[in-house]
């Protein structure tokens, strides 16, 4: 369980960092782009 909830926690890590990323911001205000979340994956370390 802890292992599960270590990986949706960086998960939702890696969503957020996306969403707020201001190139991001700007592709959605200006071109109408959207985020589809199961394309972003967190960094996995070695």
């Amino acid at each position: 369980i802890i292992e599960q909830n270590d990986k949706q926690f960086k998960q939702q890590q890696a969503h957020e960092a996306i969403a707020q990323d201001s190139f991001v911001i700007e592709a959605q205000r200006e071109l109408g782009a959207s985020l589809i979340a199961e394309s972003i994956k967190p960094i996995q370390q070695i």
